[in-house]
């Protein structure tokens, strides 16, 4: 099977002996964005702490430290979640992509809000 590690910047896989590269489908190239796009969110830092602003969103939160956060939010979910779902090609467009970070952001924002 095909890696996206496997891909260079074109989304072709490296010419094979017959000198050809696969194109790759659609879903696949959708998927390399998507991908290249949580890195790159994940990637941004605070300025002038240099922080990594994503850290803290990465896994969700400990059950044990964090009862409440279980209590009030109904559908958990972190980056690593995101990430894993681009990975495994589990979108099935963009707006699932982006429903998920909406809804990431949201639970943060009502758990933080109380």
């Amino acid at each position: 099977g095909v890696s996206f590690s496997d891909l260079d910047v074109s989304g072709k896989l490296p010419k094979q002996d017959d000198g050809v590269g696969e194109e790759l489908s659609d879903d696949t190239n959708r998927n390399i964005n998507l991908i290249k796009t949580c890195k790159a969110i994940m990637a941004h830092r605070e300025e002038g702490t240099n922080r990594r602003v994503s850290d803290i969103f990465l896994d969700k939160p400990c059950k044990d430290t964090y009862p409440k956060y279980y209590q009030l939010i109904e559908k958990p979910i972190c980056i690593d979640e995101i990430l894993k779902k681009c990975k495994i090609q589990m979108y099935s467009g963009t707006s699932d992509f982006i429903d998920d970070w909406a809804l990431l952001f949201s639970n943060a924002m009502r758990f933080n809000k109380n």
